[in-house]
């Protein structure tokens, strides 16, 4: 698993910042720790929000070290593959 990819978003109606990153061990959110009793609602909404989503087909490439990482999704099904160089 590719360590290092987030994206970093803010709430319109508290104006708190998080991010959606992966990490080594997988997906996680991060925020300010002074924001984190007004996150908890606003992560969970997020949530809900992603569950209601539809998965696209999409893919994106990456390099990282000596391989080529693509990952995205097809037919609804979310994928990764790596390439050697």
């Amino acid at each position: 698993m590719y360590d290092g990819f987030h994206y970093t978003f803010r709430d319109q109606e508290t104006g708190c910042v998080f991010t959606a990153y992966a990490g080594g061990s997988g997906p996680a959110y991060g925020g300010f720790r002074k924001d984190s009793e007004r996150l908890r609602p606003v992560i969970e909404e997020f949530n809900a929000l992603l569950d209601a989503s539809s998965i696209a087909d999409c893919e994106l490439q990456f390099e990282s070290d000596d391989v080529t990482m693509k990952i995205g999704a097809k037919d609804r099904i979310p994928c990764d593959r790596m390439e050697r160089g």
